[in-house]
């Protein structure tokens, strides 16, 4: 796997008529759309406790690639988490095989599919990446999200890190919400894979 690096990030829950609008306001506050992707992640048994360990397929267009990524949550500050990550391209057939192995341990994986619109930014003398997730066919999970994150070089102590994307993300959404009276987003602590992993638990029973 690459290099660790620590994700500062913080998820919200945003709605469906808000999301033109979140696009409109970092485009106003100067991001790019960097790409839409379609993706497929699925957890597998993790090596250590806290881990969470993921195999990735990334549909964008006409092209496939494949990733194995293992985070780690290190702390939390209310909502927003600081997780060591490591991640490496693979291709299909390791996806395949690392899939196959798990289901040998367990009957079923947590999966969530998404539609990713992912953005780029500078605020500050910080960058940030901005993430919209449509997930779909998982319940009363499925909806749209928005995430902000940064990347902290491992072993780099950066304290303002973890309220500066706090920050970050209320400034977007307060923009984008202003003079909204019905609809309020939603701090979400839930991860993707918990989400997943209590949709196929109620689903059994």
């Amino acid at each position: 796997m690459k290099e660790h690096v620590h994700e500062i990030e913080v998820k919200y829950t945003i709605h469906a008529e808000k999301v033109s609008d979140i696009f409109d306001t970092l485009m106003d506050m100067g991001f790019r759309h960097d790409a839409t992707y379609d993706l497929i992640d699925t957890w597998l048994p993790p090596k250590e406790k806290n881990e969470s360990l993921r195999v990735r397929k990334q549909i964008q267009g006409k092209s496939c690639k494949y990733f194995l990524s293992s985070k780690k949550t290190n702390e939390k500050d209310g909502e927003v988490k600081n997780k060591c990550e490591a991640e490496s391209k693979i291709d299909e057939f390791a996806r395949d095989v690392l899939i196959a192995l798990a289901l040998r341990m367990r009957a079923e994986l947590p999966t969530v599919h998404k539609t990713r619109y992912s953005f780029k930014g500078r605020v500050g003398s910080r960058d940030y990446t901005v993430a919209i997730d449509e997930v779909v066919d998982l319940g009363r999970f499925s909806g749209f999200y928005f995430e902000v994150e940064t990347l902290v070089p491992f072993g780099v102590s950066d304290a303002k890190a973890m309220p500066d994307v706090k920050r970050t993300a209320l400034k977007i959404l307060h923009a984008a919400y202003e003079g909204e009276k019905k609809l309020k987003f939603q701090k979400q602590l839930l991860s993707y894979r918990k989400m997943a992993r209590l949709y196929k638990s109620r689903r059994r029973s």
